[in-house]
């Protein structure tokens, strides 16, 4: 890791501005991070990453890399007790083979729950999205609408075949598979469009 920019303050209450420059990726902060008697951190402040390696930092193969600006306050470092509000502007995402652009998110993160808005202006899919995803190991839960449009699910790597869905979603369910799904799942004003014809199911 190589740092060029500047550290203010004392050791246990400080502000670091400048780039990290990383096999990961490059990034910029502006944060002040205080830490409490029992070495407890929390940290306010903003910060960017370019082009930065999710795959690697990961250690998943589903994900590649993100460019993002993101402005930041929370407490904790480790997933379990991370308790973060945030919002940013991600210019690109990789998920799945395919680099999903023009991403907004608000939100709040706190012990694997995200509960917020996000917002996606891609042009082989748009969606809004406003509730939370509980992401417990055992059984993550699911409570949020969703608005997709000109999802382009081969080009976004879903299906081998051209398709495209428009639908709006409305879940409050718990599970991690089919056999152990609790809730209600609702799916209105579907549309399916291949390369021959479109389909309206109600």
């Amino acid at each position: 890791i190589n740092f060029s920019g500047r550290f203010s303050g004392i050791a246990n209450d400080f502000t670091a501005f400048g780039e990290f420059k990383t096999r990961l990726g490059r990034v910029i902060t502006d944060l002040n991070m205080k830490f409490d008697p029992k070495g407890y951190p929390s940290y306010k402040g903003s910060l960017k990453a370019y082009d930065f390696n999710l795959a690697d930092l990961l250690d998943r193969s589903d994900l590649g890399r993100t460019t993002l600006s993101a402005n930041i306050t929370g407490r904790g470092l480790v997933i379990n007790s991370l308790h973060e509000q945030l919002t940013g502007n991600i210019q690109y995402f990789d998920y799945n083979g395919y680099r999903y652009s023009n991403i907004i998110l608000d939100g709040s993160f706190t012990n694997r729950l995200f509960d917020g808005k996000v917002r996606i202006d891609d042009r082989n899919v748009k969606l809004n999205f406003d509730g939370n995803i509980d992401l417990k190991p055992n059984r993550p839960v699911f409570n949020f609408d969703a608005v997709i449009r000109g999802a382009n699910l081969h080009v976004l790597n879903f299906t081998k075949d051209t398709l495209q869905i428009d639908a709006d979603f409305t879940t409050n369910f718990s599970g991690s598979n089919l056999n152990n799904i609790q809730g209600s799942f609702q799916i209105e004003k579907v549309r399916l469009t291949n390369t021959e014809d479109s389909f309206v199911i109600d």
